[in-house]
């Protein structure tokens, strides 16, 4: 099976600009995972997959709280 690029793009380079830029952006966030049961709740894991946005969504839910 031969591995193909996602993109036809040529890849380009970061800037040291950029890679500023990523850290700055990076040092402000903080990731959250959210872990299925795949067995026991695949159900719960196929709504989450099928959402455009399920950090948006899990975000409206917590102002809710």
């Amino acid at each position: 099976m031969e591995l193909k690029p996602m993109s036809d793009k040529p890849k380009r380079r970061k800037t040291p600009a950029w890679q500023q830029a990523q850290y700055n952006y990076e040092k402000r966030r903080v990731i959250k995972r959210v872990s299925f049961n795949i067995e026991k709740e695949a159900d719960l894991l196929a709504k989450a997959e099928r959402m455009d946005d399920f950090s948006g969504w899990v975000k409206a839910r917590l102002q809710e709280v």
